[in-house]
């Protein structure tokens, strides 16, 4: 308590078991490898840490980055920051959890040279780790946090995102549509919840710029959640939305056994009035061009057209997995599908022009 930087030689974890809670605010700075080859290495609550050469998550090893409070909804800022300087790699029935700060909706970024994920069974979970479904104890008026939070009324309405919660009720109640398809910084939004009751969570972000390549052979899933359990005292609540999944990278490769989604969360009942998560959002810039700070207000005011031309569509024939942003599957109401994009951006020349009549 009260340390602000830790600088170990290197950092290994491999005690089955094991839950190791780094100090909120505590920024790291490795010099050599962090390995976690078994139990959980929790970072603080938005620490920037920073390792100068591989972290590598093995035989069951799982690491999870947590988001403080940010302006990341807005600014496009990151809550918390992993900032390797060379690989991040995940083999078997390893997971690396970024979770987003659930009020705020700050997001973690991971920042590496190469991302390479070796096995079906292993990648980045970001399930249920977004906004807070709603809850009359935790937010008075029940709805869903975030942009695209459900409205309660009698029923609760779905959490929304790259598409629209299910409504559950009342109309319009279901959680708007928000944020970018080409620039997806957003996390899900919650499900409205009913009484002490919650609904769903939204997925969370997963936010990744790598420098070279990004290889899948294995997960990334940020899907909305379900009410919690048990159900007869959460089937009037919605489902949360999708997350995103945003992907900047020189080179990006997936093989048949790689996995994409963020779906939305089901809600609990068919039976009630009440309404499922939209789909969420996947984005994958390849063969990326560095965006500047500059160029910052001109995307997130969706008006990026202005400094790029895109080639983009919703397949990519180098990956060869699956993609999923479905709406949640179960609700009176349901939510409607998200968005995919890949996409390459050619800066559009920029000058002065002298033009003649």
């Amino acid at each position: 308590p009260g340390e602000t930087l830790w600088t170990p030689t290197a950092l290994s974890l491999s005690a089955a078991g094991a839950d190791l809670q780094l100090a909120d605010g505590l920024d790291i700075d490795i010099a050599g490898n962090m390995t976690v080859s078994a139990g959980l290495l929790s970072l603080g609550v938005g620490a920037i840490t920073t390792v100068g050469g591989n972290v590598v998550l093995t035989n069951g090893g799982a690491l999870a980055v947590l988001s403080g409070v940010t302006n990341g909804v807005v600014q496009g800022e990151p809550g918390a920051l992993l900032n390797i300087q060379g690989d991040l790699v995940i083999a078997t029935n390893s997971w690396l959890y970024p979770q987003t700060d659930r009020i705020a909706g700050g997001a973690p970024l991971l920042r590496m040279r190469n991302l390479r994920v070796l096995t079906p069974h292993a990648g980045i979970n970001a399930d249920g780790l977004g906004f807070n479904g709603g809850n009359w104890e935790a937010n008075p008026s029940a709805n869903g946090q975030g942009p695209g939070g459900g409205k309660t009324g009698n029923y609760g309405a779905g959490g929304g995102y790259g598409g629209k919660g299910g409504e559950g009720g009342a109309s319009n109640s279901g959680g708007q549509t928000n944020g970018n398809a080409r620039f997806p910084l957003n996390p899900g939004s919650g499900g409205a919840g009913f009484g002490t009751w919650f609904g769903g969570n939204g997925g969370g972000l997963i936010w990744i710029e790598a420098r070279q390549q990004v290889t899948l052979s294995g997960t990334l899933t940020a899907n909305g959640s379900a009410p919690p359990a048990p159900v007869q005292t959460s089937q009037y609540c919605g489902g949360g939305s999708g997350g995103g999944i945003f992907i900047r990278a020189a080179g990006f490769t997936g093989s048949a056994t790689a996995r994409m989604s963020a779906n939305g969360g089901s809600a609990t009942s068919a039976g009630y009035i009440v309404g499922s998560g939209g789909g969420g959002r996947i984005c994958v810039w390849y063969q990326d061009h560095k965006i500047t700070p500059e160029d910052r207000a001109w995307l997130l005011a969706d008006r990026i057209d202005k400094l790029y031309e895109f080639h983009e569509a919703e397949s990519y024939l180098p990956y060869q997995g699956t993609l999923s942003v479905t709406n949640g599957l179960i609700g009176k109401n349901l939510g409607a599908s998200g968005t995919i994009r890949f996409l390459t951006a050619i800066p559009q020349p920029q000058g002065s022009l002298l033009l003649l009549r």
